[in-house]
Order: C-alpha cells, then sequence, then structure tokens
C-alpha cells in the first residue's frame, strides 16, 4: 500500500465514524453496554398549584425520583395530587439515589406563590 492508499483509507475511517457519531449512535448501545436511561425522574411542579393566600396553605412533596432534594413547594390543596404523581412517575426508577439531610424548612407564600425560605 502506498502513502496516499494509506491516507485515504485512514481518512474514510475517521469520515464513517464521524458519520456513525452524529447519527446518534453510541459505541455502547451497539456493543451491547448498559444503558443510562433511568426513565422519568422528577414530577414536574405547575406555577398554578403553587398559589397560595398564606404560609399556612403551602407544604413540601417530594418531585425528584432520586430524592436528592428537600422537597418542592405546593399548595396543601394539591399535596395528594403529588404525592399520587411522586409515586407513579418513579415506581420504576432505577437510577443513584440520595440520603438527603433535609433541615425543617419555614414555608413562606410570597407574592401569591409558596416558597421555601432559605
Amino acid at each position: 500500500m502506498t502513502h496516499s492508499t494509506r491516507a485515504t483509507t485512514a481518512l474514510k475511517w475517521i469520515l464513517a465514524i464521524a458519520v456513525f457519531l452524529l447519527a446518534g449512535c453510541s459505541l455502547n448501545s451497539l456493543f451491547g453496554g448498559t444503558s443510562r436511561d433511568y426513565g422519568p425522574s422528577a414530577v414536574e411542579v405547575a406555577a398554578v398549584h403553587q398559589a397560595c393566600d398564606t404560609a399556612d396553605d403551602c407544604v413540601l412533596v417530594y418531585t425528584d425520583c432520586s430524592t436528592c432534594d428537600c422537597g418542592t413547594p405546593v399548595n396543601r390543596a394539591h399535596e395528594e395530587l403529588y404525592l399520587e404523581l411522586y409515586l407513579e412517575t418513579c415506581r420504576d426508577y432505577t437510577g443513584p439515589v440520595c440520603e438527603m439531610y433535609c433541615p425543617e424548612a419555614a414555608l413562606l407564600c410570597l407574592e401569591g406563590q409558596c416558597k421555601i425560605d432559605n
């Protein structure tokens, strides 16, 4: 093989690899590796469900399947809904999880929205 033929062959391989990678294929999936897709990992909270008149309207609900948070404030009227959504969304979650220390949080009603006092 001549130098020119080797260079052309090398360029073809580089081009083929680039096309393969740009097409969205991964070597991991090609060779049967494990996937990092853990499925849905969090519940989205609608801003309208965080509306409040007083801080007593607010409670914390878990929304992150990894438990790597200390809760999201929502209006007490929607607490049961988010518990159900959390249990349904996270039922088959197999990703990493955390053991969080969550100090007791003060909940506030600021400008009509439930918030956590940091």
